[in-house]
């Protein structure tokens, strides 16, 4: 969209063919069975250091060289986590970063910190290094922002808000369209949509069609955009079908259209993200929820438009098939059931959607997913308890509304095939054997972010490693903090021989509060959150798995053990406890990803029955996933370590 068109348009101030029907059955790469009745719901345990009060106005100290973004305040559950789209970088110059974030001044109570929900923007034109800021878009109560730039690299914000103050020509809640210059902070209103559905149906309360999506129409050049957005039904009303509309910039919309008159949807919430290919397909990815024979099932689904927006193929299920959503694996009574955190991106003409799902529909045993379009469905990470990884076991009163073990998956891709998801993971000490407390002093789990590649377009995937983690493992003088809603830009920059990852994230220093609790669930502190830029350089080990010819989970004799590896994540020294069993050869070495040595500090050594310490130096290597591995008279025992810069 040429910059004339959009002054145009803020000077009016109005304020394929159809893919068959398939089911995709599970890869053989099956989860591991774990049976439920090892678990148990633990006491909260007390962290083993202090965790820092909130502060207000003050940003964590986090690793990776996360920046805070300047937008900051307190949360409610709707907040964020079904916004995938926070971040958006202009096409032509990979400098100038554009962010959002949904906030709330008031933390007092669950009316405060619902009426002073806010949608706050930053702009960086020096790669995320300083931060030019709004934290009130509309001046008005606002809610779920999607941010997308133009052909041009302008800013435009999709959110919901409230035009029942002050405003003559229409009341209620319903989409919004925002856009700002290039370079500015200052956003006009430049369309509204209609606040009822094409059936005149308006939403519970009074509410319009709400929480949207919208991607710009290459067919367009960038002057109109294709929106979908979705309404919560009225109590004893059947769901409503997603409604999607094509707004030209500048102008309000008609009407909406029923998205598929067959296909109930009870999204709300926004449970569906739209990509754009560069040969002018825009993808539709989105969760449907339906009522099988009295029992709630849902589906990942997705369609795709080849002009503009106007028509749809036909939808697929992706996963679930036709009805059953419920995956039988081996004929046994594990199951798969789709999850409704969701993202999509495209490689060349090549649709890609990440999203969760779960073992058993158990929140702990929770998965990520990935689907290409022609390539079918495979597990692309899982729940891992040695690893602390997607580990959901706290008591009931402190299940955390909008949080599974494993959450909110988001995708990045590049031309050349390269994928890597980000995803939230939440994990708990359970026993003396891990040594790092991770539940806050209230008792509520932290989270933190892991990342997960694949060289090949989906075909196979890496080893999952921590992106930002939760605590000051490494002595670094960083905040311990909830790691939470990834969101990363859509494209991975090749620069050289890496691949440049952008993300945004919301951390808090204690995680646990959440507005409109009514079941007896505690709340927890109502810690201010904080919005964070994060630049990853990745290389091809951060794609592949490490190769290695023992099971983590080896025990060689009663004894022989790598007993911690500390900290890891690691940056510069790390420290190996191990046993050893009577005397013989002995060697203790670090692999890289592609099964190089690259450390030994224990090497064909004659040991001797009964602990040892070894510790590490790995300022000179890269990051990305290693083994350390422990060999003594033939047999061995490994575990996984991640190293961060």
């Amino acid at each position: 969209m040429k910059q004339s068109l959009f002054l145009a348009a803020c000077a009016m101030l109005l304020a394929g063919a159809p893919l068959a029907a398939q089911q995709i059955a599970p890869t053989s790469d099956r989860l591991d069975r774990i049976q439920d009745s090892k678990f148990t719901d633990p006491a909260p345990l007390t962290p083993n250091r202090p965790i820092q009060a909130a502060v207000q106005g003050a940003p964590l100290s986090l690793r990776g060289g996360a920046k805070a973004t300047g937008l900051q305040g307190y949360y409610d559950y709707q907040s964020n986590g079904m916004s995938p789209h926070w971040l958006a970088v202009d096409p032509n110059d990979p400098q100038k970063l554009h962010v959002v974030y949904m906030r709330s001044s008031d933390n007092f109570d669950s009316t405060a910190i619902s009426a002073s929900r806010r949608v706050g923007y930053s702009y960086s034109s020096d790669g995320g290094a300083t931060w030019s800021t709004n934290p009130d878009v509309g001046g008005m109560r606002l809610g779920f922002p999607y941010i997308e730039t133009s052909v041009d690299g302008l800013p435009f914000i999709a959110a919901h808000g409230d035009l029942t103050s002050g405003v003559a020509d229409g009341s209620g809640v319903r989409t919004l369209l925002y856009a700002a210059e290039s370079g500015q902070t200052t956003f006009n209103r430049i369309a509204k949509f209609p606040r009822r559905t094409s059936s005149l149906r308006d939403g519970d309360g009074g509410a319009g069609v709400i929480w949207p999506a919208f991607e710009f129409t290459p067919q367009a050049g960038g002057a109109e955009a294709v929106c979908v957005a979705s309404l919560s039904p009225r109590q004893g009303q059947n769901p409503a079908p997603l409604q999607f509309s094509i707004a030209s910039i500048g102008a309000d919309v008609d009407s909406w259209i029923d998205f598929n008159d067959s296909t109930l949807c009870a999204t709300s919430g926004g449970s569906y993200v739209l990509a754009s290919s560069a040969g002018g397909k825009v993808g539709l990815a989105y969760y449907l929820n339906i009522d099988n024979n009295g029992t709630s099932e849902g589906r990942i689904v997705f369609s795709e438009s080849t002009d503009g927006g106007n028509s749809w193929s036909d939808p697929v299920a992706i996963f679930g098939g036709s009805i059953n959503t419920q995956f039988n694996l081996e004929g046994d009574e594990d199951t798969i059931t789709a999850g409704n955190q969701l993202d999509i991106a495209y490689v060349g003409e090549k649709a890609h959607v990440v999203f969760t799902g779960s073992l058993n529909n158990l929140y702990r045993f929770q998965s990520v997913w990935h689907w290409s379009d022609g390539g079918g469905a495979q597990q692309a990470a899982g729940a891992d308890f040695a690893k602390l990884r997607g580990v959901y076991t706290i008591p009931r009163v402190k299940n955390q509304p909008g949080f599974s073990g494993i959450s909110y998956p988001t995708i990045a891709t590049a031309a050349d095939g390269h994928i890597f998801i980000a995803y939230m993971a939440s994990g708990q000490v359970v026993d003396d054997s891990v040594r790092e407390n991770i539940v806050s002093a209230d008792g509520f789990l932290y989270q933190r972010v892991w990342g997960v590649g694949s060289p090949n377009g989906g075909d196979t995937w890496g080893d999952s490693y921590v992106l930002q983690d939760w605590a000051d493992i490494d002595g670094g003088n960083t905040d311990s903090a909830s790691i939470e809603y990834p969101s990363a830009a859509e494209q991975l920059r090749k620069v050289g021989d890496e691949y440049e990852h952008l993300m945004t994230f919301q951390a808090r220093r204690d995680p646990g509060m959440y507005a409109f609790i009514s079941d007896g669930s505690d709340r927890g502190p109502g810690s201010e959150c904080f919005q964070y830029l994060q630049r990853t350089m990745l290389t091809e080990a951060n794609f592949l798995k490490i190769p290695s010819s023992v099971n983590d989970r080896l025990t060689v004799t009663s004894r022989m053990a790598i007993n911690s590896a500390f900290p890891n994540p690691a940056s510069g020294r790390l420290t190996v406890n191990y046993t050893l069993v009577g005397g013989g050869e002995v060697s203790l070495k670090l692999y890289n990803s592609l099964g190089d040595v690259v450390l030994a500090p224990v090497n064909a050594e004659n040991g001797y029955n009964g602990e040892h310490s070894r510790t590490l130096d790995l300022s000179g290597l890269p990051a990305g996933p290693y083994r350390i591995v422990l060999s003594q008279n033939g047999q061995s025992v490994s575990t996984p370590l991640n190293v961060v810069r």
